[in-house]
């Protein structure tokens, strides 16, 4: 992992990051509680033909937990800072979860560099107020419990139930992940999704292509939720038996539609 050293809207960040490939460059956004290694199932796909910056986001695997709350816009802009850092000066964006709700917000903050981007297993809606109490409950949760019994609690939820046995591996795996992140961030990164706001009308106005990626059994962002936004330049694609966790459940189905759409962007 590299580390970059950034100062987003005043505030010190040091994003830790990937960079794989030769290319066009596309940066990798990962969902909540997660890091880089959610994406390590579609890389190899993606590398041979593009640039791949693979951040894990602030508060997350090996980058730093400054002052909250994350807001959606704050980590856009850490990514905004970490591409000029890198001198790119145009990328697409791939976000998951989490990370596609940074993602929307670059795209209203940064379309000038902004070559497309796939939400994956994300939404461009905001938070309900059913859904703004579950944060709340998440981050008593953490704070009376800590991560390892979030973790366990969560990640079963995110994948879809078939496949809690035949991808019991990957279950651990993404357990892991979850459970080594430091309690501080999960919560600031809860207060910013808690925080957002409607980007629907941002990804339909967007002049640049976009992709949106559902799983046919994802109960925790449903396929009409991802498919809320609608555009001529919007395309829509669904993982038939994969819950939340397509780069999991479903890695190379995902990474073949993302590579499919990055050569359509750069054909």
């Amino acid at each position: 992992m590299r580390k970059a050293k950034l100062r987003t809207q005043g505030q010190e960040v040091e994003l830790a990051y990937e960079d794989v490939g030769h290319g066009p460059a596309v940066a990798l956004l990962h969902g909540f509680c997660g890091s880089s290694q959610y994406w390590k199932l579609v890389v190899p796909a993606l590398a041979n033909s593009y640039r791949l910056i693979i951040p894990d986001l602030r508060g997350h695997g090996q980058s730093s937990i400054p002052e909250g709350p994350y807001l959606m816009e704050t980590m856009a802009e850490d990514i905004a800072e970490l591409l000029e850092e890198l001198s790119i000066g145009r990328a697409v964006l791939f976000g998951h979860s989490m990370g596609g709700y940074v993602a929307a917000a670059f795209a209203g903050k940064h379309p000038d560099i902004l070559a497309g981007c796939a939400l994956i297993h994300s939404t461009t809606l905001p938070d309900d107020e059913q859904g703004k109490q579950k944060r709340d409950q998440s981050i008593t949760a953490i704070r009376h419990h800590g991560m390892a019994a979030f973790a366990d609690d969560l990640i079963p939820k995110l994948f879809a139930q078939s496949n809690l046995t035949t991808k019991r591996q990957e279950v651990e795996r993404v357990k892991e992940i979850c459970q080594t992140m430091k309690p501080d961030g999960a919560v600031r990164s809860l207060q910013g999704m808690k925080e957002r706001t409607d980007r629907t009308m941002v990804l339909k106005k967007t002049q640049v292509p976009v992709l949106l990626i559902a799983g046919s059994e994802d109960q925790v962002v449903t396929p009409d939720k991802t498919f809320a936004a609608e555009g001529e330049g919007i395309s829509k694609f669904v993982l038939e038996g994969a819950g939340h966790m397509g780069m999991y459940e479903a890695p190379d189905e995902l990474a073949d539609r993302l590579k499919s759409f990055l050569d359509e962007i750069y054909s």
